[in-house]
């Protein structure tokens, strides 16, 4: 029970099983975005790099990064966190994204911003 809880708090997830009763019984975890996962015991066993911790994390992850990468961002950090860091690649503004949110008009809200202020003083 130890590895499962170490396994959990390295993903800042939960244990949700009170104790692992045989080896081909599932362990149930909560990751840090409230969706529930189970692992067989021979998962704990695996080195991080190879295991998948949450699908639902995973595909949401993933769609963000073809989402950044067609609106000109980079996608620095967030796996299996709530939120995603993201950087625009024309002026380097960093900023999250929270698991969950639409992709579809993803985009940094500082160019947008200042675009909109020079569209602004143009019309003037």
């Amino acid at each position: 029970m130890n590895k499962a809880k170490q396994l959990a708090a390295m993903f800042k997830g939960e244990v949700l099983s009170q104790k692992i009763a045989s080896l081909s019984k599932n362990i149930e975890f909560r990751c840090c975005n409230g969706h529930k996962i189970s692992h067989a015991p021979s998962d704990l066993d695996k080195p991080i790099k190879e295991l998948i911790w949450c699908t639902r994390c995973l595909k949401f992850y993933q769609a963000a990064v073809q989402a950044a990468y067609r609106s000109n961002l980079i996608i620095l950090d967030g796996l299996y966190r709530k939120e995603l860091t993201i950087q625009c690649k024309s002026s380097k503004h960093l900023f999250n994204l929270k698991f969950g949110k639409k992709l579809q008009n993803l985009s940094c809200y500082v160019c947008v911003r200042e675009q909109k202020e020079q569209w602004k003083q143009q019309l003037k």
